[in-house]
């Protein structure tokens, strides 16, 4: 399976050429006018180099392929990113996530399908770039982008990256490393040191009793947050099997006879009508359903609902 890396700038580039105007109509979905796009040629990524351009806030799309990544970043100094995308609604959100599965479509070879798409804001590219943990052989290919109004800007597409899920980490994100060994500092007025919990704590059931007796709210824990990045190694090689994944529109049974007169032209009805949703099944397994969607000039399905499991019960034996 080929990996994400500057071995590939080759296949890159010519996904890049080959979705150029379908790229333009996503970016337009955005900027409310379809730029024109011309892919320029990859070369090796210097940061130092970009930094006057990309210095600032601006537009990131990550895309995540195995352990390595890809990001594409266009700078809110071109003037053609919309106000709303700093701080978007639902809509906006919904924009954003389109244009980023989109995105993962268009620049990326289609031997390598992205396992995670992201589109937002960063408030500095060359220091969320930095985060992200370019490759020493990194490569940034060019696609420079011409508004309808004579506005030409420059829209990078970065590979590869080993810590993608650094990219959108908050701005103050260097204030979370292990601080060195230090005398430790006072606690302030906010920050009171812990105390220590004393002895016949209610846990559980009768703590949750005992808080609705005095008629206060029992707390709720929080349960910690995990992400695919905290599993092992090995777990995470069995994320990278390929299966096949298949939308079945209808079906039917014919006689072999009636098959057989199947020619140019024949129109095959089924019972299932158009609007009716569509079931999508993974390695031979119905897992969902969606409904067609159009993503560029491509079909896609969004998925609706997921199909739980069924559940499969084992008899026992008699207690002896």
């Amino acid at each position: 399976m080929p990996e994400l890396n500057s071995s590939i700038a080759a296949e890159v580039l010519a996904a890049c050429k080959a979705g150029a105007s379908e790229l333009a109509q996503g970016l337009g979905r955005i900027f409310g006018a379809d730029p024109s796009v011309e892919v320029g040629e990859p070369g090796p990524l210097s940061i130092d180099a970009l930094a006057e351009e990309l210095s600032g806030p601006g537009l990131a799309v990550l895309l995540t392929v195995g352990t390595a990544s890809a990001v594409a970043v266009l700078p809110e100094s071109s003037g053609l990113l919309p106000a709303w995308y700093a701080a978007p609604d639902p809509t906006g959100v919904s924009k954003l996530a389109t244009f980023a599965q989109e995105a993962s479509l268009l620049l990326l070879p289609e031997s390598l399908m992205a396992e995670e798409f992201r589109c937002q804001r960063v408030d500095d590219i060359t220091a969320a770039l930095r985060r992200a943990g370019p490759a020493a052989d990194a490569n940034a290919l060019p696609i420079t982008l011409k508004a309808a109004d004579g506005r030409t800007t420059t829209l990078h597409l970065i590979f590869s990256f080993s810590a993608g899920d650094q990219l959108f980490a908050a701005a103050a994100w260097s204030a979370t490393i292990a601080p060195t060994a230090s005398a430790p500092a006072a606690p302030t007025a906010a920050e009171e040191p812990p105390r220590e919990k004393p002895a016949g704590v209610l846990r559980g059931e009768a703590a949750v009793r005992a808080a609705a007796t005095a008629g206060a709210s029992p707390a709720v824990p929080t349960r910690p947050t995990h992400t695919l990045n905290d599993l092992p190694s090995y777990t995470k090689s069995l994320l990278r099997i390929q299966v096949p994944v298949m939308v079945t529109l209808a079906s039917k049974k014919h006689q072999v006879s009636t098959i057989l007169e199947i020619g140019p032209g024949t129109i095959l009805q089924f019972k299932k009508s158009c609007d009716q949703l569509l079931e999508l099944e993974v390695n031979g397994h119905a897992i969902g359903v969606g409904e067609a969607v159009k993503v560029g000039e491509k079909f896609g399905l969004r998925v609706t609902s997921l199909t739980l499991p069924g559940e499969r019960f084992t008899p026992l034996g008699k207690a002896s």
